[in-house]
């Protein structure tokens, strides 16, 4: 078998199920990149409806203002001389 056959039988199969290869997994990772996107978007989508750690900071002091209002109003009040 001289050099020619070699390539014929061998080396041109293969490189063409290389590139078959390379051409189904390119188009299974475009397709992955397209459900990140997808995902990535429906992601924040949600995002927008729990609140951030500002607004629950907020709410914190807000309640520990409360707390402390209420406690300053159930103590018994001292007679005045």
């Amino acid at each position: 078998m001289d050099w020619v056959q070699i390539i014929q039988v061998f080396l041109l199969p293969a490189f063409g199920y290389l590139i078959f290869l390379y051409s189904r997994i390119s188009s299974e990772i475009s397709e992955l990149e397209k459900e990140l996107s997808d995902f990535k978007l429906k992601v924040a989508e949600e995002g927008k409806n729990y609140a951030t750690n500002e607004a629950i900071l907020r709410m914190e002091n807000k309640i520990d203002e409360l707390r402390s209002l209420i406690i300053e109003e159930l103590r018994p009040k001292r007679a005045k001389k």
